[in-house]
């Protein structure tokens, strides 16, 4: 079970699941020894370049995916790379056919186009996004900022947490060549990071609706006893300090209201962070509450 888990999930017509073969045979020929094989027969430069710098749209569909939730997407068989990351139908099609996701079921559309249901096959390649997102966070934090980041959002130090994300968001900015019309990019690449380095201890949910609305993100603690945390962002109209202060409060006025906390209630979890983060541009404010 754990081999199958760790290297089945591939899909082949219409009901043909499959192991990766090259992962199956290394696997076998080193004694059974559990290693993301198939990830060092190829380079994965570009899928981390269009991870980095896709749209916001691809971003939280591809948190979706991380979290085991499926995506349905038409899938192009032909499609051309110059700008590929601004077509998310050649996006898609692109992951799909190098085996980066695969279909858990297949259709097709009137034109007779495919319509597929996405998911990640199986841990081998959920390590390989892990990896990949490891490696984004790296070039934008020093090697000991992380744990710090870390440590602080969880412990409710506002101060920290607040510096850390305001060097992982200025640093890939700047090392991803991001425009200041484009901030969301970096936001969300620290989300999609907090999915990874947060999964272990926490069932991290995006963009889902509790209460009456939708949170931006949420940590649910997997001991109960710990403090869960829900972080809801909020573009600025301008850097000013009054203005990223109006949106912050908005921010933290927006999860009280919409009762955000019910879904952490409904799992029995007692002590609950609230963080808001307002920004524009590489400015931001943060300000955290205790609910």
């Amino acid at each position: 079970q754990v081999i199958k888990d760790r290297y089945k999930g591939y899909h082949a017509g219409e009901d043909t699941l499959l192991y990766n073969p090259w992962s199956i045979i290394e696997c076998a020929r080193n004694n059974g020894k559990l290693k993301t094989y198939w990830v060092n027969t190829s380079d994965n430069a570009l899928i981390k370049k269009l991870i980095v710098l896709s749209n916001e749209s691809v971003k939280t569909e591809l948190e979706s995916l991380l979290t085991h939730m499926p995506l349905i997407k038409e899938i192009e068989e032909a499609f051309i790379f110059p700008g590929i990351e601004q077509n998310e139908r050649a996006l898609w099609s692109l992951l799909l056919f190098s085996g980066y996701i695969t279909y858990s079921q297949l259709s097709f559309t009137s034109l007779g186009d495919s319509l597929c249901t996405l998911v990640i096959p199986n841990k081998e390649i959920q390590g390989v996004y892990t990896n990949l997102l490891r490696s984004i966070f790296d070039q934008s934090l020093k090697i000991t900022s992380l744990p710090l980041m870390l440590a602080a959002l969880q412990n409710g130090n506002a101060e920290q947490f607040t510096k850390s994300l305001q060097e992982f968001i200025a640093n890939s900015m700047s090392y991803y060549d991001f425009s200041t019309d484009e901030p969301e990019k970096s936001y969300h690449l620290f989300i999609l990071g907090l999915l990874v380095f947060l999964s272990d201890e926490y069932d991290v949910r995006s963009n889902r609706e509790s209460g009456y609305g939708r949170y931006d993100l949420m940590l649910i603690p997997k001991d109960i006893k710990r403090m869960g945390i829900i972080i809801e962002c909020k573009k600025a109209d301008s850097d000013n300090q009054q203005t990223l202060e109006l949106a912050v409060d908005d921010a933290l006025e927006q999860v009280k209201r919409q009762n955000y906390k019910q879904e952490m209630v409904a799992r029995s979890v007692a002590n609950i962070l609230i963080y808001a983060i307002a920004f524009y541009g590489k400015k931001l404010w943060v300000k955290f509450e205790k609910i």
